[in-house]
């Protein structure tokens, strides 16, 4: 950077930078604040969080600020955000190069997100953990050159607001007048909880794309302790989606996201699926399922009528 650029940085932007750099990622916390609970739309939250979760040493922040930075999250109606190119070549929410002067850099990095098995630069989710993918390969990882890594992305002076973005949605981790709350168990009232912290990458991908696919919020996950033995739930791999039991429209909602897991079973590694009833497992389809502890066979909850529960195998 030269001293040209950094004599006419303000000084809210010089400090951003200035934490970063000799703090590294730590500065940032883990738990997103006001702002970006207020700016990040409710969908898109879980997916930068779960894609940064991909790359160790990566910031969500920093993630999710760029999006910002970018297309606003894919509120932007510019060139090239939901179809064709900005006048570089670049493609999608994120950016990202598909041909022209900015490279087809997505061919190189593309991740299927959503697991249908099609990685496209218009689609959010997609586009997000392609981007956290390029900043990994680019210095991310392990928190190693985190400023190169946005450099990378950039090639401009525009990764200090990238910075300036991510300080601002990131609450400080430092914070002594701040005390979490004790979730839920079991329960996603978001994802700042060890339900959802403790799940495994797989599982918090999974997750992330239930969210953006169906717009269901109330997602039960890791717990010490499993209804059965041989339960994933203790080892953070199993989700709990729940419905509008006892709705009609629950059950149709239901059904819909089991069979949605089980179409994708090999792109999100799941182990099997429970709804209504039946199970669906790899080695025999679906057929019934009945809980060890419920006798009569018509607990809601053990009978999984009011969720869907998805176990993955990692």
């Amino acid at each position: 950077m030269s001293m040209k650029l950094l004599a006419g940085l303000s000084f809210t932007m010089l400090m951003s930078l200035f934490l970063v750099m000799s703090l590294g990622t730590s500065v940032m916390g883990n738990q997103p604040s006001k702002p970006a609970k207020d700016d990040i739309p409710q969908q898109l939250l879980p997916v930068y969080r779960a894609a940064a979760d991909t790359c160790p040493g990566l910031p969500w922040s920093v993630l999710a600020a760029i999006g910002k930075l970018e297309s606003d999250h894919g509120r932007s109606t510019g060139p090239g955000v939901t179809s064709g190119t900005s006048p570089a070549g670049a493609a999608g929410p994120m950016q990202i190069g598909i041909g022209g002067e900015a490279g087809n850099t997505f061919a190189d990095y593309a991740v299927d997100g959503t697991g249908d098995g099609i990685a496209d630069a218009y689609n959010p989710t997609d586009a997000i953990f392609t981007a956290a993918n390029y900043l990994c390969r680019n210095g991310a990882q392990g928190g190693a050159d985190l400023r190169q890594a946005i450099f990378a992305y950039h090639h401009d002076d525009r990764y200090v607001k990238v910075l300036q973005i991510a300080s601002s949605y990131a609450a400080l981790a430092r914070s002594p007048t701040v005390r979490p709350t004790s979730p839920p168990v079991g329960k996603f009232v978001g994802p700042n909880t060890p339900s959802y912290q403790k799940l495994t990458p797989t599982a918090k991908r999974l997750y992330a794309t239930v969210v953006q696919t169906f717009k269901v919020t109330s997602i039960g996950g890791w717990r010490a302790v499993g209804s059965v033995e041989g339960s994933d739930h203790p080892y953070g791999r199993a989700i709990d989606v729940m419905i509008g039991y006892p709705s009609a429209q629950g059950r149709v909602l239901g059904w819909r996201i089991a069979q949605w897991a089980v179409a994708k079973a090999e792109a999100f590694d799941v182990k099997y699926v429970i709804f209504n009833g039946r199970i669906w497992t790899r080695s025999q389809g679906w057929h019934g399922y009945r809980h060890p502890s419920d006798a009569c066979n018509c607990n809601p909850t053990l009978r999984h009528d009011d969720h869907v529960h998805i176990s993955v195998r990692h």
